[in-house]
């Protein structure tokens, strides 16, 4: 895959709500990640209650996420001072029916200015058959919609926040080699359908906001990635010690109570 400019990055985020695909590490070593991940599934048995601060409980997990590629890409769109606001890891195992419905990231996120940007990392192969994300392009123009909560079982939003009459024939699919990314605008249009594939979609997603952005919700924390934090409107996350480290499984469970009830996370 030839790789685009960062004017191309820029314009394709700006016009279009989305851009990709782009590279974050080989193949080789996204399939290394996804052993990591599927060890841990095999002594814990699920990743379900590991929202918000996945990024920084596993050393694999935190290695990618404070990457050369990573920190280029987030200063490219967001500038030289980045921070993590949340992460989370979203699986669809093979023909199962789990599904993400049309939504805008940042529909109950409380943030001002809302400047977002929601980069997913494939640690498996995301094709349309797979269920990879789908957009509608140019649709962050427009400014935020009106979301029901359906709570919906299968879907994978916490809420199941859901914006109705979408076209979907206007609709951009986003395949994804593993090893390559997407980034998205907090306010385009996306979803994704099942997974029919005879493989596991396994996707990484990091929520990036510069630091001047504000809380409207209360006092919460997030991880510096890159730059400096002049602005201390976010408590700074501590960084792990060690892989799974205590304090930090304390800190992920303490975060997503203070979180999810008053903003309705998902991606």
């Amino acid at each position: 895959m030839t790789q685009p400019t960062a004017l191309q990055i820029r314009q394709s985020f700006d016009a279009r709500g989305f851009t990709g695909p782009l590279p974050v590490m080989s193949t080789a070593q996204a399939l290394a990640a996804r052993r990591e991940l599927e060890r841990f599934e095999a002594e814990a048995g699920s990743t379900d209650r590991l929202h918000m601060k996945s990024h920084l409980y596993f050393a694999w997990l935190w290695n990618i996420a404070k990457s050369a590629p990573v920190i280029d890409y987030a200063r490219q769109l967001l500038g030289d001072n980045v921070l993590i606001l949340a992460s989370r890891l979203w699986i669809k195992e093979p023909g199962d029916m789990k599904f993400v419905s049309w939504h805008q990231d940042t529909t109950y996120f409380g943030l001002d200015p809302d400047i977002y940007a929601n980069m997913w990392i494939a640690l498996s192969d995301a094709s349309e058959e797979a269920g990879c994300m789908r957009f509608i392009e140019g649709s962050h123009l427009g400014g935020l919609l009106e979301h029901e909560t359906t709570h919906a079982p299968d879907n994978l939003l916490t809420r199941g926040q859901t914006v109705h009459g979408v076209d979907i024939t206007q609709s951009i699919p986003l395949p994804l080699k593993a090893g390559e990314c997407s980034i998205h605008h907090g306010h385009v249009l996306h979803n994704s359908p099942p997974n029919a594939s005879a493989d596991r979609r396994i996707g990484f997603g990091l929520s990036l906001i510069p630091t001047h952005v504000r809380s409207t919700i209360g006092r919460r924390s997030a991880t510096l990635l890159c730059g400096e934090d002049t602005f201390g409107h976010w408590d700074l996350d501590p960084l792990p010690v060690c892989d799974r480290d205590p304090a930090i499984y304390e800190l992920m469970h303490k975060e997503t109570k203070r979180y999810v009830p008053a903003q309705k996370l998902g991606s």
